[in-house]
């Protein structure tokens, strides 16, 4: 192979890597931003299981209200990247129910809507029996 075909065959070549990059990068960029968007998602989601969490934890209590559970939800949800959260506690005598709702940040435009429910029995006190007078306390 002569020193002339040699640079005949290079210059068939000359830039391929401006091509590769030009072509690899938007999908490299593609991958790296829809990453970053489940990572939204996924704090989103997880900060409004939290909070259901929370205002379940103080709404469940025989005496506390369903207000009193929205309000603890919604004081948890301050400063969360969760745009729209509301929270709504249903509440019978045997159960509460926590719901929170809102929409996710978005880099890829679409909406990312977060809903999380979570229920939990409502704790109420059950008395021990009444002993007998002069029994011991495990008989």
């Amino acid at each position: 192979m002569s020193p002339a075909s040699g640079d005949a065959a290079r210059r068939g070549d000359e830039g391929l890597a401006s091509t590769t990059v030009a072509l690899v990068m938007p999908l490299v960029l593609l991958l790296l931003t829809v990453i970053v968007q489940y990572g939204l998602y996924y704090n989103a989601q997880q900060r409004a299981a939290a909070a259901a969490d929370r205002a379940i934890s103080v709404s469940r209590w025989a005496d506390a209200t369903e207000e009193e559970g929205e309000a603890a939800g919604m004081a948890f949800l301050k400063g969360a990247k969760l745009a729209g959260a509301t929270v709504d506690v249903n509440k019978t005598p045997d159960e509460v129910t926590a719901t929170v709702t809102g929409t996710s940040e978005e880099l890829i435009p679409f909406e990312w809507a977060v809903s999380v429910t979570a229920s939990a029995p409502v704790e109420r006190f059950i008395p021990e029996p009444e002993r007998e007078r002069g029994s011991p306390p495990n008989g």
